[in-house]
């Protein structure tokens, strides 16, 4: 993202985005990957999360939209939270699934929106994974 200016602007990567150069390409290719790579870790942690905790069932088919639901519902994540992993997973579907049809901008707010998401998500997901085996074990969470 940082190939692409200061503040990772949109004007150099739709450039970029709408460019025959291979290297261009490659780049706009870069972060598309990368955020791609990073939704799915998130969406994989999610699911991981609740089946330990016995809040989904591993027989459960892959749904990422309840699933940052139930992990708003049990006080993991905030509705702010959810809402923004609910828009990024949005994008990502697009993206994926619609592909000839995506603009540089929506590959740019995808790219925006997990990389102000990921640390976020990680530090709840982290805590309560900390807080649930701590109970596991009969431990203090804060040691």
């Amino acid at each position: 993202m940082s190939g692409f200016g200061s503040g990772f602007d949109l004007v150099e990567f739709r450039a970029a985005f709408d460019s025959k150069d291979p290297d261009q390409l490659n780049s706009v290719k870069a972060v598309e990957r990368g955020s791609e790579q990073l939704y799915n870790y998130i969406a994989e942690l999610t699911r991981f999360g609740l089946e330990l905790s016995t809040n989904r069932e591993p027989s459960d088919e892959m749904n990422a939209r309840r699933d940052f639901v139930t992990l708003r519902d049990i006080g993991v994540i905030t509705g702010m939270q959810e809402a923004r992993l609910q828009s990024l997973r949005e994008l990502r579907r697009n993206l994926v699934h619609e592909y000839p049809g995506i603009s540089a901008a929506q590959v740019h707010e995808a790219a925006v929106l997990v990389s102000q998401e990921f640390r976020p998500f990680i530090r709840s997901y982290g805590a309560w994974v900390k807080q649930s085996f701590a109970k596991a074990m009969n431990r203090d969470p804060e040691k």
